[in-house]
């Protein structure tokens, strides 16, 4: 049962007081001194944890690694793996050999290969390898099998030896360990795809995708991982095949679908019958973008028109695109592009006139135009899209001076393909734009100018410094580069002074490099980083527990979040905070990826507006399942308040972005979503 609790969760998100209590609301009857200190000493964690690496935070969670609680020596080790430095693996790689706690020696295990993921240190791959053979837990041991799969390799013997070590561990009776497995060999693939695998390898991989009589079920996480192993290593074929798009399971058909787009399965096939009929949606969609790139064009076109009757928007938007290479389809994507699905919303028009675009550029010059005047502004931004594909220089810098800067980009995009340095008038005027996605094309399209538009460039740099936002970053960085590839002299050197000082470290690092170009010093340089937001007090963070945000769309669907704060405790603190603000009322998803993700929470509806400090990255060990929810980032530590949510299960993407919540009971709704769909409201409810 839910309460609504909007006005009272406010209060407690602006609330600044660090409460102690136990953190499950149910057990605060039994809530003694003990309780009350291991509490604060996790919270003691979490907090330090969130200063990344201090001497104060480091002797935090060592401490934290001594605790009586697991539950803190567990968060301590995990906040260790989050710094990603190899200097703590040997300190990690003890815990994991150790602790007597299975849960703890789980965390230490994700947090070995989380420290040594961004390098190819050769000392950690024994150190997993020991935990997969000598630890006495499935699911420490099946971290440990994924773990192996994470790391990058230098040479082509260490692959040869973890694939060993991964098959060795077969035959697998226990379906955690088998889970490890299969997510180890899908991202040692990932990660390295010129491996090839050993038959014994793929004969693995194909019993734990589809698991006969007698073989270990992987459970579903690690019969995806499986397929999609089998898939990236080009061994989707043969028996595994057919196995696959008989599973039961949705995901291994959605994933066994996409092995469609090999050269050896032709359009005609009774394979692409079977899928496009699928009575699921997304294995149906997936069919249909295996059709790209096929020769046998009749049977291809026919299909993208028959998917226009599907039941599903997403397919047919896909079929409308599908039909732009599809000769004789223009009077029906002429219909289309006239409003022939105006039910349906903006979005076929608009994705016809791309089509049309494509299909016969010099044919529907006029029709293009007229959609440069409609609303919504998408509209005019697929128009300027369609100008792009036919050339229509002319139209594009009229939408230049669009109202929204969207439409802008979209038609700066398109003048820099067709006219290059002649336009670079227009792109100099567009530094001036408050948008960052603007600004940042602008600046890449002045690179290499021969025109004199330094001074604008510096301008633009000097004006988003003034604003002092993190997420400034991106721009400014295309403004030096801008900067630095057009030449300077001391004096414009002397301009950059200011900036050895910035408040971030990448742009510091930029502007002294650029300074020693154009004046042959060699400066020092600095950060003077921004205040973050208070961490988020104990209290806070029970609250969010045991409360769940009601998502309501224009459309009326509800998507219904759940939160993990104490595993993304900022994350989820600053989604609460912006949506107890009002942020997100009125807001889009903008990037709408069928069979991908949702994108949304953007005040500039594109992926370089949004709130403006950064937060740091809280990875975990959840996997990117379908209905998590994640923060969108262009980096590490790069949040900007924008998020994700997983409409499949997107293994790519684990271990390198925060999951703070998950969509529960909303499926549905999900699927709804639309690009540029507008979140009408978010509210709270408290879970009794």
């Amino acid at each position: 049962m839910y309460k609504t609790i909007s006005a009272s969760l406010r209060s407690v998100v602006h609330s600044r007081t660090v409460l102690s209590g136990c953190l499950c609301a149910a057990a605060l009857a039994a809530c003694g001194p003990t309780a009350r200190v291991a509490n604060e000493n996790l919270y003691a964690v979490l907090a330090a944890d969130d200063q990344r690496g201090t001497d104060e935070a480091l002797v935090v969670l060592r401490e934290g690694l001594g605790a009586p609680d697991a539950r803190v020596r567990a968060a301590a080790v995990r906040a260790l793996g989050r710094l990603e430095r190899v200097e703590f693996v040997q300190e990690i790689a003890t815990i994991t050999r150790t602790d007597a706690d299975p849960a703890v020696r789980l965390a230490a295990t994700h947090a070995l290969a989380q420290a040594a993921s961004t390098s190819t240190d050769p000392t950690v791959a024994p150190l997993l390898a020991a935990v997969l053979s000598d630890d006495t837990d499935a699911g420490v041991r099946g971290a440990a099998a994924t773990g192996l799969g994470r790391l990058h390799y230098a040479s082509a013997t260490q692959l040869a030896d973890v694939e060993q070590h991964l098959l060795a561990t077969a035959p697998i009776q226990e379906p955690l360990v088998a889970e490890g497995v299969a997510r180890g060999l899908a991202a040692l693939l990932r990660g390295h795809r010129d491996l090839q695998l050993q038959p014994a390898t793929a004969l693995l991989l194909a019993s734990l995708s589809v698991p006969g009589p007698g073989e270990v079920d992987a459970d579903h996480l690690g019969r995806v991982a499986a397929t999609e192993a089998l898939l990236t290593a080009g061994k989707l074929r043969g028996e595994s095949l057919p196995r696959a798009v008989a599973s039961e399971d949705v995901e291994i058909r959605r994933v066994a679908t996409r092995a469609y787009g090999g050269d050896d399965i032709a359009a005609a096939s009774p394979l692409f019958d079977a899928a496009l009929q699928d009575d699921s949606s997304l294995v149906r969609l997936e069919a249909l973008r295996a059709l790209r790139g096929k020769n046998d064009r009749d049977h291809v076109c026919a299909r993208y028109r028959t998917a226009l009757q599907d039941e599903w928007l997403p397919i047919r938007l896909a079929a409308v695109d599908g039909l732009g290479a599809c000769a004789g389809s223009d009077e029906l994507l002429v219909d289309i592009a006239d409003g022939g699905l105006s039910n349906e919303g903006w979005q076929p028009a608009a994705h016809a006139l791309v089509s049309l675009a494509r299909l016969a550029p010099a044919e529907h010059s006029e029709r293009i135009a007229a959609a440069a005047r409609q609303e919504p502004w998408q509209v005019r931004m697929y128009a300027a899209t369609a100008a792009g594909e036919t050339g229509n220089t002319t139209l594009l810098q009229q939408l230049t001076d669009d109202p929204h800067p969207n439409v802008q980009h979209a038609a700066l995009r398109g003048l820099q393909a067709h006219l290059g340095h002649d336009a670079d008038d227009v792109f100099a005027a567009a530094l001036g734009s408050p948008d960052y996605q603007l600004v940042m094309a602008a600046a890449n399209a002045l690179e290499g100018s021969d025109t004199d538009h330094l001074g604008a460039i510096l301008d633009a740099l000097d004006r988003l410094t003034a604003e002092q936002r993190d997420t400034s970053r991106d721009p400014r960085m295309a403004l030096l580069r801008a900067a630095s590839s057009l030449g300077g002299d001391r004096d414009k050197a002397e301009r950059l002074l200011p900036y050895l000082s910035d408040f971030d470290a990448a742009v510091a690092e930029a502007a002294a490099e650029i300074i020693y170009e154009w004046s042959g010093v060699d400066v020092i340089y600095g950060e003077s980083p921004l205040p973050p937001h208070p961490f988020p007090s104990l209290e806070q963070l029970r609250e969010i527990e045991r409360t769940r945000a009601i998502v309501t769309m224009a459309n009326g669907d509800t998507i219904t979040l759940r939160f993990f704060p104490f595993e993304a405790p900022t994350h989820a603190a600053r989604f609460v905070r912006l949506a107890s603000d009002g942020y997100f009322d009125g807001l889009t998803f903008h990037r709408v990826v069928y069979n991908f993700v949702l994108q949304g929470g953007s005040p500039g509806a594109n992926e370089f507006m949004g709130d403006g400090p950064f937060t740091r990255d809280e990875i975990t060990a959840r996997s990117h399942r379908r209905g998590t929810v994640g923060t969108s980032t262009r980096g590490r530590d790069t949040g900007d308040g924008q998020i994700f949510i997983n409409l499949v299960d997107n293994l790519r993407l684990d271990f390198n972005y925060t999951i703070f919540a998950e969509a529960i009971d909303s499926d549905i709704a999900l699927d709804n979503v639309a690009e540029g769909a507008i979140i009408e409201s978010v509210t709270f409810a408290r879970r009794d």
